[in-house]
């Protein structure tokens, strides 16, 4: 059995890519150390841009960044050695249906388990917003809870996310009575409209 020969110019690991000692891995290793730095920021952005939903799996900040899972797993892996993201203490299920590990931001950790803990409370509690005694209106509703992502300064993936566990729609069009009145509550339980 031969030694492959040790990479060349790669900062150590978990600055530039990790690497096994076979001449696959390596080549490997050399052809993303140039595109991993960056790659792990767009990774610790997306995993930071998520904290009102407790963070993201290494597969779910793939598919927000259109990247492989391949490319993306070994990032949240260096992220996670430097100390930038930590375990949410979440786990979802990614496509194969094998529960992940739902990663935050580090200085984020609080703020992430606690919204992802209280949605989870919540959805085990059954506890649902309460009823409206008259009907909904739809447009007064649609126009408030775009009103509450402007003020509370959601990009549209994290809008879509809440929009998804509180209602298990992506688009507010989609939002029925209960569905409407349930991302309201949600909206509120994050700080919206308080004070105002």
């Amino acid at each position: 059995m031969t030694t492959a020969s040790p990479p060349k110019d790669l900062p150590a690991y978990p600055e530039g890519p990790g690497w096994r000692d076979n001449e696959a891995s390596i080549a490997a290793a050399e052809a993303m150390a140039a595109d991993a730095p960056t790659i792990r920021a767009r990774v610790l952005r997306a995993i930071a841009g998520a904290w009102l939903t407790g963070g993201l799996t290494a597969d779910e900040a793939a598919a927000r960044l259109g990247l492989t899972p391949f490319t993306v797993r070994p990032r949240v892996t260096e992220l996670r050695i430097m100390g930038a993201v930590v375990d949410s203490g979440l786990k979802r299920a990614n496509e194969s249906g094998l529960m992940a590990t739902v990663w935050c931001a580090a200085d984020q950790a609080g703020a992430a388990r606690g919204n992802a803990e209280s949605a989870e409370n919540q959805a085990a509690a059954g506890s649902a917003p309460p009823r409206e005694p008259l009907p909904r209106d739809r447009q007064n509703d649609l126009a408030a809870i775009h009103a509450a992502q402007r003020d509370l300064g959601m990009d549209d993936a994290v809008y879509r996310e809440l929009l998804l566990r509180a209602s298990g729609h992506a688009s507010a069009a989609d939002l029925d009575d209960a569905g409407r009145a349930k991302v309201l509550a949600e909206l509120r339980r994050l700080g919206w409209g308080q004070g105002k």
